[in-house]
């Protein structure tokens, strides 16, 4: 029995070029909606991915900065699963590869394998979450 294959066409794609971003001030501008929930004393997650996004430290050390100006103590949590070998010093690793360190932040960063249920989703999967992103007040994601 042959299999037949619906009729193909061959397409390219040409992208144009990527515009230059201002990311500290595009960081700014996302802030202004929600400043007014940010409270002085505030503990505040920042998990940053591994998803090789361009200016990454540049747009983690703009959240950074903007969440130190409304008062808040905020922290990086790795967001990443098996990237690192899915270990607390491998994510160290990779954020570091992407220019992301306690050094160049000024911040702690909390890596962590550990987690916490949060029940089950509708088709009964178990929800996972990460117990440092637990512990904060707030959490802001950038992956």
């Amino acid at each position: 029995m042959a299999e037949q294959f619906p009729q193909m066409f061959r397409v390219r794609q040409r992208l144009d070029a990527t515009p230059s971003v201002d990311v500290a001030a595009s960081v700014v501008e996302g802030f202004s909606a929600i400043r007014v929930q940010l409270k002085s004393g505030m503990r505040v997650g920042v998990g940053v991915g591994s998803r090789g996004i361009s200016n990454l430290s540049e747009a983690v050390a703009a959240v950074i900065g903007e969440l130190k100006k409304a008062g808040t103590e905020p922290f990086i949590i790795p967001a990443m699963g098996s990237h690192g070998g899915a270990t607390p010093d491998g994510q160290l690793a990779v954020l570091e590869g992407y220019g992301v360190t306690e050094a160049t932040m000024g911040v702690p960063i909390c890596p962590s394998m550990e987690v916490e249920s949060l029940g089950q989703s509708d088709d009964g999967r178990e929800v996972l979450w990460s117990r440092e992103a637990m512990s904060a007040d707030g959490i802001i994601v950038i992956n």
